[in-house]
């Protein structure tokens, strides 16, 4: 049995929060765990709630609304007495306890398996009052209009726009699957905020913790019969991570039959999911095949021009100018999603204003953000020199005719894999890679690297040669 929380002893919620930021960071990439989670404290146990403060209003809410449930449950697994966790400001005190919004414990982290009776019982130890309501959910912040689409989206983002114009006619279900921070929320969302301008239509979104706790509710309010009715009377029913229903054996037999009602009306269902429905565990087949009844799309993690045009955008909605060299430096060196380049984007802008500066420059950005920039000292130590001379050995040509620009099939093929493998090894930027391949812009060498990995994709012996070209180039790199 837990031993209850010493609220009277500050170094107990330090080494609270500490433990509980161990477990988290795993979960993240360093960029967004420095920019975001670092600079939290813990200032106070209160009422089975741990306050947390974050050094201003906007990163409370941020962390709140990516990482509050993962936050919970982390502290849930360490000590179950932590009802909740509150996100406040520096300056809110901890007396006001009632004004900023708190996050309850995720039922689904309690559980100690996938049946029945855990999922009943999970919920006597939950003020269900605390639970996130939603009406729609919806973020009007998130359009079609601002969603930048690139060769990594480019099909969800057509078929998201299709079902918007003509939702339940085709793709139903829309199941949009790929890792976290690529897009898929947004995506969804704007599928939510175009149909929502339709007269009478009714549209809901919310993730399939928020679908698990209103299903608790009912189960314990006797109340099903609402439940039934709020979800099975859409026209849009949107639900994001609907993975976390894995094991979850009540809650997945409500949304099968939920589905159905949908389908059968030919109402539109969009999931959104880490992975494929064929990879997804602990789900009933039944589910697993439904979801697959529509179009499975993926979204892959944007390419560098795809980030620049992100990051413009992103400094476009905060009125903020943002030179293209600055930019370019953001998309290349930001390691992480793209959550890590908006993020790295807010300090940029927060500092630019505490050194009073209406522009800043490439200087400025890589001193202010060097912390969140890639460390150059985990990169293999090869550079392009040594690459080309490889590679030119490896070929039998001259390392003059791998700079050059002859586009003899023989030069080409041996050109282009050694351009890819600067990028692929070395520390080295674009237009560095250009300058030491003849003079080459920096578009030409990213259009190159993109064609090599476009031909991996479909040509199998030319695969199976850049690879063999790779594993002797890091062998001879070992033996020496």
């Amino acid at each position: 049995m837990e031993k209850p929380l010493d609220f009277n002893n500050p170094l107990h919620s330090d080494a609270l929060w500490l433990e509980a930021l161990n477990f988290v960071k795993g979960r993240m990439d360093q960029a967004t765990f420095n920019l975001w989670l670092e600079p939290l404290k813990p200032s106070a146990l209160q009422d089975n709630a741990l306050v947390v403060e974050a050094p201003d209003s906007f990163s409370a809410s941020w962390v709140q609304n990516h990482y509050g449930a993962e936050i919970v449950a982390a502290l849930q697994s360490l000590n179950p007495a932590v009802s909740r966790v509150v996100f406040v400001a520096k300056d809110v005190s901890a007396a006001g306890l009632a004004t900023p919004k708190a996050y309850p414990p995720p039922a689904e982290k309690a559980e100690t398996g996938g049946n029945a009776k855990a999922e009943r019982r999970e919920p006597r130890r939950v003020d269900s009052t605390r639970r996130t309501r939603p009406g729609n959910n919806l973020n009007p912040l998130y359009t079609f209009d601002n969603f930048i689409i690139g060769e990594n989206n480019r099909l969800a983002h057509a078929a998201a726009l299709s079902i918007s114009q003509s939702p339940g006619t085709a793709y139903n279900p829309l199941f949009i699957y790929g890792q976290v921070g690529v897009g898929k929320t947004h995506l969804m969302q704007a599928v939510g905020n175009f149909a929502k301008t339709q007269a009478d239509f009714h549209v809901v979104y919310l993730s399939s913790e928020q679908f698990l706790n209103e299903f608790i509710d009912s189960l314990l309010n006797k109340n099903t019969a609402a439940f039934r009715n709020r979800f099975r009377d859409l026209d849009l029913l949107l639900i994001d991570d609907i993975q976390f229903i894995g094991g979850k054996e009540e809650t997945q037999r409500e949304f099968f039959h939920t589905f159905n009602t949908l389908h059968d009306y030919h109402k539109q269902v969009v999931l959104s999911s880490d992975r494929p429905p064929k990879e997804l565990k602990n789900l009933e087949r039944r589910l697993v095949s439904r979801f697959e009844w529509g179009l499975v799309v993926d979204i892959q993690p944007p390419d560098l021009e795809t980030r620049i045009a992100i990051i413009e955008n992103k400094a476009r909605l905060k009125n903020f100018p943002l030179a293209k060299e600055v930019a370019f430096c953001l998309a290349e060196k930001v390691e992480g999603n793209v959550r890590s380049l908006e993020g790295a984007l807010t300090k940029l802008i927060a500092c630019a204003g505490l050194y009073n500066k209406s522009e800043v420059d490439v200087a400025f950005t890589e001193n202010i953000l060097k912390d969140l920039f890639q460390n150059e000292n985990n990169k293999p130590k090869v550079d392009i020199a040594t690459i080309q001379e490889w590679v030119s050995r490896y070929y039998n040509i001259k390392i003059s005719e791998l700079k050059g620009d002859r586009r003899q099939q023989s030069l080409v093929a041996p050109r282009q894999i050694a351009i890819y493998l600067s990028r692929k090894l070395t520390g080295a930027s674009l237009p560095q890679i250009g300058e030491g391949f003849g003079g080459k812009n920096h578009t030409t060498i990213l259009y190159t690297c993109r064609k090599v990995e476009d031909k991996m994709s479909k040509d199998v012996n030319f695969k199976e040669e850049v690879e063999r070209v790779l594993l002797k180039f890091k062998g001879d790199l070992n033996d020496n």
